[in-house]
C-alpha cells in the first residue's frame, strides 16, 4: 500500500505529464503543490505565487515569480491548488490550514480554470476539519463572538504558533471554526461573510470556478 507521500508524488507527476505549463500559471500553496513545482520544474518557466512558502519554492526551482496583477484576464490561466477536506457528493472544499486561504481564493479568482491536486485521505463523506476563517486583527473578540453566536454548537479558536497568534502573510489573523458534519457549507459562508471583520472563509464552493479535481488513490488517479 502506498504512503501519502507517494500519492502526492503519484498526482504531482500526474499533473506534470498532463500540461505543457504553457498559460499563465498560478501557484497555490502547500505540500501536494510543492509536489507539483518540483515534478514541473523543467517545464515552467514562470508563474504567480499565493504564498510566501510557495513563491520560496517557485525561487528554488529556479522559476521566476511574476505576480498576480500581470496575469492577463483575456488569455487562458490556470490555478493549481491543493485542498485540506474535500466533501464527497457535493464537492464542497475545505482550505486554509496553510493559512494562505485569502490568497488563495483571490488566486482562483483570477484564474480561468483551477486544477485541485489531492490526494485520497483529503475526501470525507462528512466535514471533520475546523473552518479557517481569515480576519482582521483589529476587534478579535467582537469577531469571535459575532461568528460563534451563528449557532449554539459552533466554537471559533485564534490559531496559535509557539504560543502567539497565528499571522497570515498579509498581516490577518485566522479563526479555526469547529462546526456540526451536517453544516450546510454555502450557507455559512454567506453568513460568515456578513459580519465585519471578517475578510475570507475556508469554503472554497465548486460552482463558483471552472474547476477539475486529481485525486491520487491506490487505484490510481481519479478525476472529480
Amino acid at each position: 500500500m502506498k504512503t501519502q507521500a507517494q500519492l502526492k508524488q503519484d498526482v504531482a507527476q500526474y499533473i506534470s505529464n498532463s500540461l505543457d505549463f504553457q498559460e499563465q500559471l498560478i501557484f497555490g500553496s502547500g505540500s501536494t503543490i510543492n509536489a507539483i513545482i518540483q515534478a514541473g520544474s523543467p517545464k515552467i518557466t514562470q508563474a504567480a505565487s499565493s504564498s510566501n512558502a510557495t513563491t520560496l519554492m517557485l525561487k528554488q526551482a529556479n522559476i521566476q515569480e511574476v505576480t498576480l496583477n500581470s496575469i492577463n484576464p483575456s488569455e487562458p490561466s490556470i490555478c493549481i491548488d491543493g485542498a485540506d477536506q474535500i466533501i464527497e457528493g457535493n464537492q464542497m472544499i475545505i482550505k486554509g490550514h496553510g493559512g494562505a486561504l485569502l490568497r488563495e481564493k483571490i488566486s482562483w479568482g483570477a484564474a480561468k480554470t483551477i486544477i485541485v491536486a489531492i490526494d485520497e485521505s483529503k475526501l470525507s463523506k462528512r466535514i471533520s476539519k475546523t473552518i479557517p476563517i481569515v480576519i482582521s486583527s483589529f476587534g478579535i473578540s467582537a469577531i469571535q463572538k459575532a461568528v460563534e453566536e451563528i449557532d449554539t454548537v459552533y466554537t471559533a479558536i485564534l490559531r496559535q504558533y509557539s504560543n502567539l497568534p497565528f499571522i497570515t502573510d498579509d498581516g490577518n489573523m485566522i479563526l479555526d471554526l469547529s462546526v456540526d458534519s451536517s453544516t450546510k457549507l454555502e450557507v455559512l459562508d454567506q453568513q460568515l461573510h456578513r459580519i465585519p471583520g471578517v475578510l475570507e472563509t475556508g469554503i472554497f464552493i465548486p460552482e463558483q470556478f471552472d474547476l477539475t479535481i486529481y485525486c491520487a488513490t491506490q487505484d490510481g488517479i481519479l478525476k472529480i
